[in-house]
């Protein structure tokens, strides 16, 4: 051992271990990175949330279910089918898949659009639609709905208005392109015409109550929330054929039981196009969620269909 690796040993003794190095340039030493902070519950999958009111809508089936956290109100289609002027089934015939009509939604495969921001009516809303085709494809029915994000009123047809509050829900649904039977001695219709198409729903509470017509009008209680108040289903007897509002067939919308089922039935006008309806289901905000009105913001786009 030579003396100069001596005076090294003796000097390593005297000085300790080496010093870790700085980081760069010359701050304290790196700390690892950390977490992510956590992300706040997100809404349902599919489904829309705005003032204590959420809406879910099942990919199969377009089953609507809207709630506050308590209490349920579901929306579903049953049946669509279309009727000569005297109100009987026509396009019967051939194959089930051509037939002008259908009695059963459950197996339907839907749609479902990304939700949006929409003012149609003046009132800034949270907007999803869903949407399938119809009779081998020949038909299309779009569903649109909205939660209303605030307070105000809205005018849905030309000659109706109704109060919104922030979560009010507003739902709609259009028919287009329905290839009425207009004589054809042709399967499915076999010389019939179409006049009407009629589409049902199943509109009713989880809690098992029944809807109650109010005021002998087109409006029906569903259920009471917990401040002791109706939530309402508000139907109108206007429908827009083909771009202009008309009145439905006397009696319609009506209301009536089949079985366990609560329905809901609405009768259209043949159209060449399209035919577009929408009720209001209201009562289902939380108190604690209800808002002051609030001015809309002095611009916003309006995107997609109305709610």
């Amino acid at each position: 051992m030579t003396i100069a690796h001596l005076i090294g040993v003796a000097a390593t003794a005297l000085m300790g271990p080496p010093t870790p190095p700085l980081s760069p340039p010359f701050g304290p030493p790196v700390l690892p990175p950390s977490q992510p902070p956590s992300q706040p519950p997100s809404s349902p999958p599919l489904g829309l949330l705005a003032n204590g009111v959420t809406v879910d809508v099942k990919g199969k089936s377009g089953k609507m279910t809207i709630s506050n956290g308590k209490q349920n109100i579901t929306v579903e289609m049953d049946s669509v089918s279309e009727l000569d002027a005297n109100g009987n089934l026509v396009g019967q015939t051939g194959p089930p898949n051509g037939k002008h009509s259908l009695n059963n939604f459950a197996s339907v495969d839907f749609t479902i659009d990304p939700m949006e921001l929409r003012t149609d009516y003046g009132v800034p809303a949270e907007a999803v639609d869903f949407s399938t085709s119809l009779i081998n494809g020949q038909a299309d029915l779009l569903v649109s709905t909205c939660i209303f994000m605030h307070n105000g009123r809205i005018t849905p047809t030309a000659n109706e208005s109704w109060p919104v509050t922030g979560g009010t829900v507003k739902f709609s649904f259009q028919i287009d392109q329905w290839p009425f039977c207009a004589g054809e001695s042709e399967m499915p219709c076999d010389g019939d015409v179409g006049e009407y198409v009629e589409l049902t729903m199943v509109i009713k509470a989880d809690s098992g109550e029944a809807a109650n017509q109010t005021g002998g009008g087109n409006d029906f209680t569903l259920a009471t929330n917990e401040a002791g108040e109706g939530i309402t289903l508000e139907l109108s007897n206007e429908v827009k054929i083909d771009g202009v509002w008309t009145k439905m067939p006397d009696g319609y919308p009506k209301m009536t039981e089949q079985g366990s089922k609560q329905l809901f039935i609405f009768r259209l006008p043949k159209f060449s196009s399209s035919a577009f309806y929408d009720p209001i289901i209201d009562g289902l905000q939380l108190a604690a969620s209800l808002s002051p009105p609030l001015p809309p913001p002095p611009s916003m786009p309006l995107p997609g269909p109305s709610c």
